[in-house]
């Protein structure tokens, strides 16, 4: 495990993703205060932050992999922005990913402002009793459908 904290960057994506008072925000919140990045990886075009939470901290019943991504930046250094993805599995965070649009990520990026992509957000995911997985045509990969 790292015993690195997380960037300024980190926490105020983290934040803004993790803003509301659902019980399910509320119980992630408090993972993510008491986690500690375990790796961190840097792609050229963004980053993967993994998480260390501590299995004493709370966990919604979410039984899928879900994604939040409606989280968007203006950093120094980039001409079309960036975005943020956290990706919880089985109710626990696991990732952060924070990515550029076709451009490499700054090396001392500031940040300028973080906005949603779209108000009002749409978290029909976060709900256990609405989410199922299903595979993603072009990958296979497992992700979160809402059930009607």
């Amino acid at each position: 495990m790292m015993t690195e904290k997380f960037t300024d960057l980190e926490r105020s994506a983290m934040e803004m993703l993790l803003s509301g008072e659902q019980p399910t925000f509320r119980m992630l919140r408090q993972q993510f205060a008491a986690s500690r990045p375990s790796k961190r990886e840097h792609t050229g075009v963004g980053f993967f932050t993994y998480f260390d939470v501590p299995t004493s901290t709370p966990r919604p019943s979410i039984d899928a992999r879900v994604r939040i991504g409606d989280v968007q930046a203006t950093l120094s250094g980039l001409q079309y922005g960036a975005g943020f993805v956290l990706f919880v599995n089985n109710g626990v965070i696991e990732m952060l990913e924070g990515y550029t649009y076709d451009e490499p990520w700054p090396r001392d990026a500031q940040l300028v402002n973080l906005r949603y992509s779209k108000l009002p957000r749409d978290l029909a995911m976060l709900e256990p009793d609405r989410t199922r997985m299903t595979p993603c045509s072009e990958t296979g990969r497992l992700l979160p459908m809402a059930q009607e």
